[in-house]
């Protein structure tokens, strides 16, 4: 069967686009899952730098050397953003 009409990749970002709701989740999935930053950009399709600065925008600052360290959250990193 070869039919054409069906798209099962996803269309390439464009370059200066900004990162929607779904890729900011995805950031959250995968940093959780370990991955590296150019880890994380190549299933993207974006720069490490985009990808390294959400995850600073989404972090919460640390309050004291105590207690967990904070992680990232896209609902913090689209709000800080917005």
């Amino acid at each position: 069967m070869d039919c054409h009409d069906y798209i099962t990749n996803l269309p390439e970002r464009k370059r200066g686009q900004h990162l929607q709701r779904e890729e900011r989740g995805a950031i959250q999935a995968l940093k959780r899952q370990g991955l590296s930053n150019r880890a994380i950009a190549r299933e993207l399709g974006c720069s490490p730098t985009t990808v390294g600065n959400e995850l600073k925008r989404g972090t919460a600052p640390r309050k004291s050397s105590r207690g967990r360290v904070p992680s990232y959250n896209a609902k913090r990193g689209e709000a800080v953003y917005r």
